[in-house]
């Protein structure tokens, strides 16, 4: 598991699904980007076989960004 935690500004639960989708940008959303970073990072994890989430931090402002792979089974 990999997991990287922001201070930002945070996303609103209701919106955490759709950040996912490609070229989506949450209304009034500041800073650069074209809404694909998230997106191709669900695809490919999905590829492999694991997942990506967002959830609040525990403290404070921003999220946690959570990616989970399996193991490959050692033989």
């Amino acid at each position: 598991m990999i997991e990287v935690a922001d201070t930002g500004p945070g996303i609103p639960a209701s919106e955490r699904t759709r950040v996912f989708d490609p070229f989506y940008r949450p209304e009034g959303s500041s800073g650069n980007g074209s809404g694909l970073g998230l997106a191709i990072a669900r695809d490919a994890a999905s590829r492999l076989g694991g997942s990506v989430i967002l959830q609040d931090r525990p403290e404070g402002t921003g999220l946690v960004f959570r990616y989970r792979q399996r193991r490959a089974d050692a033989n």
